[in-house]
């Protein structure tokens, strides 16, 4: 009975939890998760990547966004 009740509890508590929101590109294109973007400049102006974070939820959400890697640029602009 306790192992029905924790699992019941534990994914109520997942539902409840689970955020909704969807990112896009600046020009309101869907962007999938683990999507990957090239550059064939490392000019700020043609290597600027913008995108937004769109909250479906009434929760407040908070986010850290990670670059992979750069190859051929020093990332000093980031």
């Amino acid at each position: 009975m306790k192992k029905i009740v924790l699992t019941l509890s534990l994914l109520i508590s997942s539902l409840i939890s689970a955020q909704d929101f969807t990112v896009t590109d600046g020009d309101g294109n869907p962007i999938s998760n683990g999507e990957i973007f090239t550059f064939s400049s490392t000019e700020e102006s043609e290597a600027a990547f913008y995108f937004l974070v769109h909250n479906e939820s009434t929760e407040d959400l908070y986010f850290k966004v990670k670059g992979g890697e750069m190859i051929n640029g020093s990332g000093s602009q980031v």
